[in-house]
């Protein structure tokens, strides 16, 4: 066998070696299209659910607060009518210990607790307290305790304090408060405002 039938030979057995190393080529996978990310339903509901929980402890705080506020301002009421009731129970007891000193003949007496009375509020014990003092003499005094009175609508301090006026020479004071007390029905100063107008008719009229 000569040199050359053997390269030929060598070169045919290589070649049918790389044939069968090559195959078929490999088949490649395309890339897969990424899908779009769906929404995380679960996460968005958790989220509204808590809002929704924020929302409700707001609102039941402030339920809270608005209970708690009704109940101090009802709480408050309630003491304002009990300190009240306490001092109008504190009044009427001080001017019943007057009428009872004047009962026993204990006049100095029952002119402290009918002022200290007065004082207090009770408008009854300003005009006893006015009384004792226009009987004593002391008329300006007299006439402060029955205006105090006469404002709060007592009307026979209104009188009483006309008739003082009318006995000191106001009478055109003593008619202004006799008319007061008759615009309310009260009929002993609508006599005494008659009886002052009168008075004067009489004084103007020529004799």
């Amino acid at each position: 066998m000569t040199y050359i039938t053997m390269l030929a030979l060598v070169f045919s057995f290589t070649a049918c070696k790389l044939k069968k190393r090559k195959g078929p080529p490999i088949a490649q996978e395309e890339p897969v299209a990424s899908m779009p990310a769906k929404p995380n339903i679960s996460n968005e509901f958790d989220k509204k659910q808590e809002v929704k929980e924020e929302v409700s402890v707001v609102e039941s705080i402030q339920a809270e607060e608005k209970v708690e506020s009704a109940i101090a301002s009802k709480e408050l009421v309630t003491e304002a009518v009990q300190n009240t009731q306490e001092e109008l129970s504190a009044m009427e007891k001080i001017f019943q210990l007057g009428r009872q000193a004047f009962a026993d003949g204990n006049v100095p007496m029952a002119k402290k607790h009918y002022l200290d009375a007065c004082q207090l509020g009770h408008f009854h014990a300003c005009h006893k307290f006015a009384y004792f003092e226009q009987q004593a003499g002391n008329a300006t005094n007299a006439l402060r305790f029955y205006k105090v009175a006469c404002d709060q609508g007592i009307q026979k301090s209104c009188n009483n304090f006309a008739l003082a006026s009318e006995q000191l020479g106001m009478l055109e004071q003593a008619k202004n408060f006799y008319a007061r007390a008759c615009l309310d029905k009260h009929s002993l100063s609508c006599s005494n405002l008659k009886r002052v107008m009168e008075l004067e008719r009489s004084q103007e009229s020529p004799r």
